[in-house]
Order: C-alpha cells, then structure tokens, then sequence
C-alpha cells in the first residue's frame, strides 16, 4: 500500500511530510491487521464485481488499440491523450458537483488553510557533480 505525501504534487516530498505518509501507512498496516492475511476482501462480492468490471472495461480499450493498429498508432491517433483529457474533465465535473468526494477538498475542508509549509528544493546542478564525483 502506498499513500502519497500532500506536497508530492508540487516537489518532492519533505521529510516531514514523508513521515506523515508513512505513519500514515504504519497506522493502517498496525489498526487493521490487512498484513496478517493474504486476501483481506476474502472474495467479497463486491470486490470481486469491482475487478470485473475494472477488467471488462480494460479489455475494452486493449481491443480498441489493438483495432488501431497498436499503440504507437494509437498515440499517434491522439486516442490515449483525448481519452485521459475526457475522463480527467468527467471527474472534475463530480468533484465540482459534490458527486465525488476528495477529503480536504470538497468535503471536510479546513476553515482556513495554512499554507506556510516548506517545499523541498533540489539544485540539480549540486547532484550532477556529486553524481559524476561518485562514477570517477
């Protein structure tokens, strides 16, 4: 299981925010006990329709690409880059409506927003020397 840094989509995460998404992870692995069974959905019903229908739906675009010609055709089509543009402004459209819910976003959102916290700052120029020091 992963769970992402909240400052991972602007920088690379900060060691204090790494460390929120790993006790993060840590909580979830210690309070539920998932590690300690193989398949913790034990063929659930509804797991088993929600893989299904994930798959149905896979299948549907691998057909579609393979009736392209492939996948080079296909991006070469536009296909894949129109289809992630559609599918990202569907599901704006239900975060907007309320359809969908991202915590902290459109549901159970802050009064007011700290926003005062450090982004980590990488001077590339500073990694390829000591890069190319550890080579020779």
């Amino acid at each position: 299981m992963h769970t992402n840094s909240f400052d991972e989509a602007i920088a690379l995460p900060t060691p204090f925010s790494a460390r929120i998404a790993r006790n993060t992870q840590l909580i979830i692995q210690e309070e539920t006990g998932i590690p300690h069974v193989a398949d913790p959905w034990a063929g659930s019903y509804m797991m088993e329709t929600l893989t299904k229908e994930l798959y149905d739906e896979a299948m549907e675009i691998i057909d579609e690409v393979e009736e392209l010609g492939g996948m080079t055709k296909a991006i070469s089509s536009g296909m894949p880059k129109s289809r992630i543009e559609e599918s990202a402004a569907r599901r704006q459209a239900k975060i907007d409506a309320g359809a969908e819910t991202i915590v902290g976003v459109n549901k159970f959102r802050m009064e007011t927003q700290d926003k005062n916290y450090d982004v980590m700052k990488i001077d590339n120029d500073v990694v390829r020397v000591s890069q190319i020091a550890r080579l020779e």
